[in-house]
């Protein structure tokens, strides 16, 4: 256009130029510019609009008076495309988004993206291609910045979605404008019914354990209104109590168990199933041992293929002392009991914890006690801590430990009662303070899911190490398997500052333990062995009888065959047995017999003056007889006589 100076008040005129039309406009004013060119000429164009040149005229009478020069005039021209003066979109297809198969609202979102207020607009779906019934729209939508909506979440229809399914919505005639802005005003979106699945997020879970459940997809829907249930078959399902969750931890698994989750009530669906078999473990079978004087022995256990041996000093004992098969006990004066429990491989690769992985460090010696949360069953490895020593400097450490949460004690933190050490290490050389120094290795503290245990780390003289002072009960650091919670610093036995935690590397690893079973460390004197089988015995066809030769731990030879210090008996013979240890030996016998089965053909009764007498007939293998009068009186004779009053 020109270059002429526009006038400074613009005037509005409003007009509708159809697409694909051409208007002429005539202004007539007093010492307008202008500029000379051809009658036609495009002086402007874009995409939308192109403005052409025309004639100059000039008044002569009652009409204008075209003349012949050729004339544009200098200034501008404002304007506003139609199809975004009313322009309605498609902002969103909301709904169904994640949903069972079966009947669902369709819904979506519109708004309004013109120049001008909607008060109607027709919307438009198509399933698969076949045109629905379509909405139209009647309440108001603003232009975007002004008071009030400016979209409208509406319904469009009902429909059956069994299979995936092509949706397409789209907007027509804004405020019954038939020219719109077609760009935004589609959506196309496929949708198929979700199929919800069930995630174990651990592999395996331990005899009386717990199972750790998750249901994907985790949003999308109304977590609100979704069931877990369980089955110990696979066919008859219970739904669990208080289970509108999308994880959930199912406790005290002792046989194998399927779960799914109900989604949306009778009218909804069901995710897939999945079953989790827990690990009942147990030792097969334990060897005894004996020797005649003191000193060690050497004890054995039989355990599944892949199962690991664990020997512990005491049942109550948390910490193994040793692990393996055979154990060689320490050296002993008198008898003892050892206990042996086998722990699974599953997950039995380490898995590791760094504890803080980022916080600000502080240096100090002092004395730490903490907490760790065991989410899963899992056995404590190693400990490695974050020494502030030099490289190669000599350090010190003691390591206490308590199977409970020692901040429920009142003197947890002040007295050594209940508190265990399971770990004495000197002359470890330390890693520097850019790394993790070790300081307890072959642990195996097992560890219970759901249980909460205490650690306590007690540098020797000289001994330093990086620590964070987090408030006391302050979750560190945690992952799927394990927490760690701040808890006290100090000097020995006497933590009485609030917050504090090592910065620790523990390495650990997942698996499940068997219950404990007694290992007899035997040591006898320099006699011969005293075996007791019992007194000669009867028994009933069927039944069967334990013959125990005691001095366990020490070597039996039965003329049945057997080499155990028990066995089983159900026939009738002579049963003995050898016993040896310490170079001497001795032996014992016993005789079993088997009663078949006893019988009596008939009974008969005889008047004998007031009373009656009982007379058995066709007794066979009959030792004892046993009479019910039927008035409460009896009789163990074979022939008795009986008088009723």
């Amino acid at each position: 256009m020109g270059s002429g100076n526009i006038a400074p008040y613009p005037v509005h005129l409003g007009i509708i130029i159809p697409a694909g039309e051409t208007y002429g406009f005539f202004v007539g004013g007093v010492s307008l510019r202008y500029e000379t060119y051809a009658s036609g000429s495009s002086r402007f164009s874009d995409s939308r609009i192109s403005i052409e040149t025309g004639n100059n005229v000039g008044y002569g009478g009652p009409s204008p008076t075209p003349r012949n020069h050729v004339r544009q005039l200098n200034g501008g021209i404002k304007y506003t495309t139609l199809n975004k003066l009313n322009d309605a979109a498609v902002i969103s297809i909301d709904a169904p988004n994640v949903f069972c198969a079966g009947n669902h609202d369709v819904e979506v979102t519109i708004g309004n993206q013109g120049a001008n207020l909607l008060d109607s607009v027709e919307v438009h779906w198509e399933i698969n291609g076949n045109p629905q019934t379509p909405v139209t729209y009647k309440q108001r939508l603003e232009t975007i910045g002004r008071n009030g909506p400016n979209t409208a979440r509406i319904r469009l229809g009902n429909y059956n979605f069994t299979t995936q399914t092509n949706l397409k919505v789209y907007t027509a005639m804004p405020n019954g404008v038939r020219y719109g802005y077609t760009t935004n005003d589609t959506l196309s979106k496929v949708l198929a019914p979700t199929l919800f699945q069930v995630f174990l997020m651990e592999s395996f879970a331990c005899y009386d354990g717990e199972a750790r459940l998750e249901l994907l997809p985790k949003t999308g829907y109304d977590s609100t209104n979704i069931t877990w249930q369980k089955s110990i078959d696979a066919q008859q399902w219970v739904n669990i109590p208080n289970s509108s969750t999308i994880s959930y931890v199912d406790k005290n698994i002792r046989t194998q168990t399927w779960y799914r989750v109900n989604i949306g009530g009778a009218q909804g669906c069901y995710s897939d199933t999945i079953s989790i078999r827990p690990l009942n473990l147990e030792v097969l079978s334990v060897y005894h041992a004996n020797r005649c004087n003191p000193g060690e022995v050497k004890l054995s256990a039989l355990a599944a293929p892949g199962m690991e041996l664990l020997w512990y000093e005491k049942f109550s004992d948390i910490h193994p002392i040793a692990s393996g098969n055979p154990f060689i006990s320490p050296s002993i004066n008198a008898t003892d009991t050892f206990y042996v429990a086998a722990l699974s491989a599953n997950g039995r690769g380490e898995d590791s914890i760094f504890v803080p992985p980022a916080t600000p460090a502080t240096t100090g010696i002092y004395e730490h006690m903490f907490t760790v949360y065991a989410k899963t069953e899992l056995t404590i490895n190693s400990i490695n801590i974050n020494c502030n020593n030099p490289i190669g400097d000599t350090t010190a450490w003691d390591i206490y430990y308590r199977s409970d949460d020692y901040t429920k004690d009142p003197t947890g933190n002040t007295s050594p009662l209940n508190w265990r050490l399971i770990s004495s290490t000197a002359n470890v050389l330390s890693n520097g303070p850019s790394g993790y120094t070790e300081i307890a290795n072959n642990l195996s503290i097992t560890i219970p899911a759901g249980d909460t245990v205490s650690f306590y780390i007690s540098p020797e003289s000289g001994s330093t190490h990086r620590y964070s002072t987090v408030s006391r009960g302050v979750t560190t650091v945690s992952n799927s398997d394990v927490s760690f919670i701040s808890g006290n610093r100090g000097s020995f036995f006497s933590c009485t500052t609030d917050g504090g935690i090592p910065h620790l590397n523990v390495k650990y690893s997942k698996g499940c333990i068997s219950p404990k079973l007694p290992v007899v460390a035997a040591i006898y004197n320099n006699s011969p062995p005293t075996i007791n089988l019992g007194r000669d015995t009867t028994i009933c066809k069927g039944s069967s009888l334990t013959l125990d030769a005691g001095n366990i731990g020490s070597d039996f030879v039965w003329n049945t065959g057997d080499t155990t210090q028990r066995i089983q008996v159900d026939t009738s013979g002579t049963y003995i047995v050898a016993v040896s240890r310490c170079n001497l030996s001795s032996y014992s016998s016993i005789n079993i017999k088997v009663q078949s089965d006893a019988s009596v053909d008939s009974v008969k009764v005889y008047p004998l003056g007031e009373a009656y007498a009982f007379v058995p007939y066709g007794m066979k293998d009959v030792d004892h007889l046993y009479w019910d009068f039927g008035d409460g009186n009896f009789s163990n004779n074979f022939f008795p006589t009986h008088q009723y009053s």
